[in-house]
């Protein structure tokens, strides 16, 4: 091997090292909330239930999205059910586009510009970023250099096969974001210039191929039963926001906000600024000499390519119904880094040459080592504004729980479909035995062996346990970041019995709920009003709420009601359930509350088992 081919294979070495530190580096420190845990949840039925998704994820916009990224993550799910498996597989994919992008640059413009296009996307904080988390966004890059791969491919050698995948792409992508919209139109539109060198019938077929995937979804279109939310999309508007966008991408300016927050501002200094000012000017001329090149020369297709492909994704989100999001331009962001490599590759001396590349790997080092302070200060401290608590602390507690007996996770909103607690908990215990209970309104306890896991000491189901339990129960503190509050475990050894409690002869609902006793305290400057249910038989299945009516003296009306969720989902033989409503102050007079239960969003109240009209409400005498 001759010195070139080192020198050229070395190049490319680095740019994968580097990019593969940047994007395996600080693994946890990734982003894991409601919008990831949730579509890991869909991802995980897929894989191991077969559990085939009609819609996705919302979008930005407000608009539901296809199921097609929920199927791409079902793969490392199949796998493995550690999200940081399906991190991985995101982070290999976009190492795999920094390996495709140079070999397009390569053979489109040389080595030099192969050089300085994947250098510049191996160390963009932008494309590090987008490239680390279990977001649809974060396939957009891979899935957008693969297009133009299969498009190079096709267009040049004019094979059959090539033409099926390109058509596929093209109408598939938009599937995963609605931002691949740009390569459909990229793909129509260069079928209508470059006639002459398409096979219809293979082109055809690919995009109706990927239609396939879309029928359940569209289907549901059609009949109506997806319909966006009434906010979702404005009048139509025009505006330079996203031509805004895809130059602070290129250039790698102000990064550090998406997961710092704005209070920090690591890649603002003179050198950072100047660094990026160099690429964009590289990226720009080579977009200019590409224009100049297509200009003269209107069969030059492969460089009409990447022209369009830079140029298309800003302008059509110049005229938008809602504001575009940053993230829309990463279908574009390879297009300008191939064209900074055309610039160096067209100056005509070696050395200068040489002296670019050197510019442009300095710079990807530059961005790329403050990139890797910004994620070393989002692992270990909380910042306004910043990315929720990563990854890497959810996984510790879940890791803490996991001890053979079974789990109550205690999170605000016991729903995954909505909470992001939830979500988040639901996913890493996938397995594992676990009930997600609503802390905000209600506990359930278990007559076994159980661990417990508050999410958060603000909860007032925290505080309600240690009332229960008063100098019997120790708890684990998990940390969090640095300004964040921390897990709390408990572990509960066998049979519980909730003290403090005025008992009551019990009273039993046809949903498998009895009542046993109640008790009332004050809660700042409220009064708490807690009941106490054992679950004595085979719970109903059904979403049930409680009501608390609160009667003074022998008013007919109640002064006061306040009704509450009881976490029903997860209700089993032997659990005691508490639960708890918060009331003002009530006047001085006899207080009597009415108690019951009905079924969610029926309204239909759940009668009791015995007595003479068994939809009268349960009635307890406070004072």
């Amino acid at each position: 091997m001759n010195r070139r081919r080192i020198a050229e294979a070395a190049a490319l070495a680095g740019a994968l090292v580097w990019g593969g530190i940047l994007r395996f580096g600080w693994m946890g420190v990734n982003p894991f909330a409601y919008d990831e845990a949730r579509l890991s949840k869909l991802a995980l039925e897929l894989a191991r239930m077969g559990k085939a998704p009609t819609i996705g994820m919302i979008s930005s916009a407000g608009i539901p999205n296809m199921p097609a990224s929920v199927w791409l993550f079902a793969i490392p799910y199949a796998i493995s059910t550690s999200p940081l498996f399906a991190i991985a597989y995101v982070v290999v994919l976009n190492l795999a586009a920094v390996l495709v992008l140079w070999w397009i640059a390569r053979e489109i413009r040389g080595p030099w510009a192969g050089a300085v296009a994947a250098w510049l996307l191996a160390g963009s904080p932008y494309a590090s970023f987008y490239s680390r988390s279990i977001w649809s966004q974060d396939l957009l890059i891979p899935l957008a250099v693969l297009w133009a791969a299969t498009g190079m491919l096709a267009l040049e050698d004019r094979k059959a096969l090539a033409f099926i995948v390109y058509g596929f792409l093209a109408g598939f992508v938009l599937q995963v974001h609605y931002a691949g919209s740009v390569l459909l139109i990229l793909t129509l539109l260069l079928a209508v210039l470059y006639r002459s060198r398409q096979k219809f019938l293979p082109l055809a077929a690919g995009l109706a191929a990927s239609a396939i995937p879309a029928m359940p979804f569209l289907l549901l279109l059609f009949d109506g039963k997806i319909l966006p939310p009434s906010n979702a999309a404005g009048s139509l508007g025009a505006g330079m926001e996203s031509i805004k966008q895809v130059i602070v991408m290129t250039a790698g300016y102000n990064w550090d906000w998406l997961f710092l927050g704005q209070k920090w501002h690591l890649s603002t200094g003179d050198i950072a600024v100047a660094s990026g000012g160099a690429i964009l000017l590289l990226a720009s001329a080579g977009l200019a000499m590409m224009l100049a090149r297509v200009a003269r020369k209107k069969e030059d297709y492969l460089t009409t390519t990447v022209l369009l492909w830079a140029l298309a994704g800003p302008m059509l989100w110049m005229f938008h119904f809602s504001k575009p999001n940053l993230h829309y331009q990463l279908i574009s962001l390879p297009a300008w880094f191939l064209a900074a490599g055309y610039a160096v590759s067209a100056m005509p001396k070696h050395n200068a040459k040489a002296i670019m590349l050197a510019l442009t790997v300095g710079v990807s080092l530059a961005q790329g080592t403050l990139f890797a302070r910004g994620l070393e200060i989002a692992g270990r401290e909380a910042t306004p504004g910043g990315i929720s608590a990563p990854l890497e602390y959810h996984i510790h507690a879940a890791e803490a729980v996991k001890d053979g007996k079974p789990v109550i996770a205690v999170v605000p909103g016991a729903d995954p479909r909505f909470n992001g607690d939830a979500a988040v908990i639901d996913v890493l215990l996938w397995g594992y035995p676990h009930r997600l209970v609503d802390g905000t309104c209600s506990l359930v306890l278990p007559d076994k062996a159980t661990n417990f896991l508050f999410v958060a000491p603000w909860m007032p189901a925290w505080k309600e346990f240690e009332n229960l339990f008063p100098g019997t129960t120790k708890a684990e503190y998990v940390p969090r970041r640095r300004g964040e509050y921390p897990y709390l475990v408990v572990r509960m050894g066998g049979k519980v019995s909730p003290a403090g409690f005025h008992r009551v002869k019990p009273v039993r609902l046809a949903n498998g709920a009895r009542l046993e006793g109640w008790k009332t305290h004050p809660h700042g400057d409220k009064l708490r009003f807690i009941t106490l249910w054992r679950i004595d038989g085979r719970p109903a299945v059904g979403e049930f709420h409680q009501f608390n009516h609160l009667y003074i003296d022998d008013e007919q009306k109640p002064a006061m009601m306040h009704d509450t969720p009881t976490s029903s989902g997860v209700w089993q033989k032997g659990d005691y359930l508490i639960t708890w409503a918060d009331f003002p102050p009530p006047p001085k007079g006899t207080l009597r509350m009415a108690v019951g239960m009905y079924e969610y969003p029926s309204l239909k109240r759940i009668p009791k088992e015995e007595g003479a009209d068994p939809l009268a409400p349960i009635m307890l005498l406070l004072r």
